[in-house]
């Protein structure tokens, strides 16, 4: 005991002189211990691995040393910017947590931008708007959101009550992944007693609670992936098991160079024709925010295929002229 008590204290100058910054090989190891050199090497590989040390040479030798902290960045106008933006988007948070985090990260970032551009961003006035479209206020769920990244982070089920006052019903859920999609958070998972994923909006959970009692195992990585999950979906109206299809549809108007200028899916293929008309082919399951999206173009959208589609859309369009008929 008393032969390991003094190795330690011979050691602790050693350990004092890497968290002051300095390098150290085996041999220091050996000329503060006595050690000899095999000794010596075992208890510095000891404490490389233990410090999570970095290695490099030093002449012919051996040294290692503290990692060293990245250089803070300091954002030029550019960066400066791109805070401006994402701060707009990150109103969906407003009021929770995860907004103030983000608010202090932001402050800290333009305080630490040299004044130069801070100058600049500032002269920029009301140069930069930001159009957010519809967005669900997530205030009211601030716990909900707590809870939920709880259980996303120790595994463990969910207990939540789901639906409006009128269908509310109580589920147990397992929570895989959080989803922010045109201004709203999902939460993508599975009950317990179902094998396929699903999704629920956090704002119509009433009520929810880790079951600290429920661990489980969550979808391999090689099986599952969040992102991948709506990789055939416009939008986030998945079935899984649903196959994709090929949507053609052909724009006609000033509509049709608004759809060419812009990237609606990663499977679209677009067609310009030289009467002016673009025609635009995705990849897609056939699902109600596909719909949606198709009508709201009205007249300048044709459905081209599927048929079943093309079918749907004309009686919806059909219905709502014999509303205003």
């Amino acid at each position: 005991m008393g032969e390991r008590f003094g190795l330690l204290r011979a050691l602790l100058p050693v350990v004092a002189g890497i968290f002051g910054g300095r390098s150290y090989g085996w041999q220091e190891v050996a000329e503060a211990t006595g050690l000899q050199e095999g000794q010596a090497r075992r208890i510095w590989r000891v404490l490389v691995e233990a410090l999570e040390l970095d290695e490099h040479q030093d002449g012919n030798r051996k040294v290692a040393a503290l990692r060293s902290s990245p250089a803070p960045i300091t954002p030029d106008l550019e960066g400066l910017v791109a805070i401006a933006f994402a701060d707009q988007l990150m109103t969906v948070f407003k009021d929770t947590e995860i907004h103030q985090r983000w608010r202090a990260l932001a402050d800290q970032a333009h305080q630490s931008a040299g004044p130069r551009a801070r100058a600049t961003f500032e002269k920029l006035g009301n140069g930069l708007v930001f159009l957010p479209g519809p967005r669900t206020v997530l205030s009211p769920v601030r716990n909900t959101i707590s809870e939920v990244l709880d259980a996303l982070l120790t595994h463990h089920h969910l207990a939540i009550r789901y639906g409006s006052a009128a269908t509310a019903r109580d589920e147990v859920v397992e929570p895989w992944s959080l989803v922010l999609s045109s201004g709203s958070l999902y939460l993508l998972g599975r009950r317990r007693d179902e094998d396929r994923a699903r999704l629920w909006k956090l704002e119509r959970i009433q009520r929810c609670g880790r079951l600290r009692d429920a661990p489980f195992e969550p979808p391999s990585r090689f099986r599952f992936d969040g992102a991948r999950f709506f990789d055939d979906a416009f939008g986030v109206w998945v079935h899984e098991g649903d196959e994709p299809c090929e949507v053609r549809l052909r724009f006609t108007g000033g509509i049709a160079e608004y759809v060419a200028d812009t990237t609606w899916h990663r499977t679209e293929r677009k067609q310009t024709h030289p009467d002016g008309t673009v025609e635009l082919r995705l990849m897609v399951t056939h699902n109600p925010e596909l719909e949606r999206w198709i009508l709201g173009f009205g007249e300048a959208c044709e459905v081209l295929a599927p048929e079943e589609l093309r079918a749907s859309i004309r009686d919806r369009h059909a219905a709502a002229a014999r509303r205003y008929a």
